[in-house]
């Protein structure tokens, strides 16, 4: 465990320092605001992502479906799609990589992660006061482990968030209709990217005014998910699924469903630092809204933290799969937190920075309390392992890898 806590730090704090640089440079008057990518700063951000998240071994539950995929599509050609369905374009990207350029699964890996992060970063070039604090709450919070484990969908997760940083910042009909050509595009990543196709069309309003009914929401949402309310009341579903998913998917709902009260979650200390973190952000939106008023993305950022927020909760004692569809907001949670962040260090005062360390604690204790809970479990998916220190020599049971 010393190891990984140990990686996971060095991680965090490389990308908190060069996000830092990045933005202390943007603030030269002298140097261009738009050369995003003439900056080295970022590009170490890039690299050192990339670098890391090549190297790792089993960190995200959906790592050996990954890894499985790529060496039986390099060796093999094909995959038989009765034990998992890829869209084209992963699977294309898949073959590139391994087959065509003969590159290794680390390589395989990198690439994704660097996709993941330089859609980010490139979405906020013109937010690089978030930098420091997207990099280390990434890493030290719930997301980088979500990152490594439904890695097709968070990368269309961080596409959704450069399209819609188009679309918010300005709201023409050539950029509706060029976020409705990216988010087509995605289907080919993932299917179910369809269902971000109506954001193209939603106001961006302030929703959500009340902070109190909004805590009070979020609140009564945690308590729904410690129930089986979800489990029991959700059979309608199954044929929605067949529209934005595929046989493997429907497969699994029909599964889930069959599950006993078992699966419903108790709250533990990983899930109160998640309730937690919501509710700190929704306690300063008022703050917030009055800060970066002029900040067309920030409402709309906030507006889609608080419905994952609320999901994410709600579906907490159902099976994972209900968490998918929501799984593409999670981005906007990260970026609302890096907005308070920075909101409250430049606050004067003792009370401020009061907060602001309770905050910092906050936003980055979960991957600590992680690594802590699972340091004994033989089949954890969390601690930080390198590829090259491992035994990788393994056969794949087909039986065993997850619909990823």
């Amino acid at each position: 465990m010393f190891l990984s806590l140990s990686v996971y730090f060095l991680f965090a704090l490389s990308l908190f320092w060069f996000g830092k640089q990045s933005y202390e440079k943007s603030l030269n008057k002298r140097v261009p605001q738009d050369l995003f990518f003439m900056d080295g700063n970022v590009w170490m951000v890039l690299f050192i992502f990339a670098v890391l998240s090549g190297l790792r071994y089993r960190v995200g539950a959906d790592y050996l479906s990954y890894a499985w995929y790529f060496e039986r599509l390099v060796e093999w050609n094909k995959v038989d799609r009765l034990y998992v369905y890829v869209e084209p374009m992963f699977e294309w990207i898949t073959r590139f990589i391994g087959r065509f350029l003969g590159l290794s699964v680390e390589f395989y890996f990198g690439f994704l992660a660097f996709v993941q992060i330089f859609f980010l970063y490139y979405a906020l070039r013109h937010r690089k006061f978030l930098y420091p604090y997207i990099g280390l709450i990434l890493i030290l919070g719930q997301y980088y482990l979500c990152w490594m484990n439904g890695i097709r969908q968070e990368i269309v997760g961080c596409v959704f968030v450069f399209a819609l940083v188009l679309l918010t910042d300005n709201s023409t009909i050539k950029n509706r209709l060029l976020y409705v050509g990216i988010i087509l595009l995605c289907t080919f990543m993932h299917s179910s990217a369809y269902i971000l196709l109506p954001f193209a069309f939603i106001p961006n309003r302030d929703y959500f005014k009340n902070r109190y009914v909004c805590i009070a929401v979020l609140i009564l949402c945690a308590y729904i998910g410690m129930t089986d309310w979800v489990q029991t009341n959700l059979q309608f579903l199954g044929k929605y699924i067949e529209l934005f998913g595929n046989e493997n998917y429907v497969r699994s709902f029909d599964i889930a469903m069959n599950y006993d009260n078992a699966l419903v979650t108790k709250y533990g200390p990983r899930r109160i630092i998640l309730l937690l973190f919501n509710i700190l952000i929704v306690w300063f939106s008022n703050d917030l809204k009055r800060y970066f008023k002029d900040d067309k993305f920030f409402l709309m950022c906030y507006y889609l933290f608080f419905v994952y927020a609320c999901f994410n909760d709600l579906f907490a004692g159902a099976s994972h799969m209900f968490l998918r569809p929501v799984g593409y907001l999670r981005p906007f949670s990260l970026i609302c937190m890096a907005y308070l962040l920075f909101y409250l260090k430049g606050v004067r005062g003792t009370k401020a920075k009061m907060y602001f360390v309770v905050t910092l604690f906050v936003a980055c204790s979960y991957l600590l309390v992680e690594n802590l809970a699972v340091k004994d479990d033989v089949g954890e998916f969390s601690l930080y392992k390198f590829r090259f220190l491992e035994d990788t020599e393994r056969s794949y049971d087909v039986h065993n890898i997850d619909v990823f």
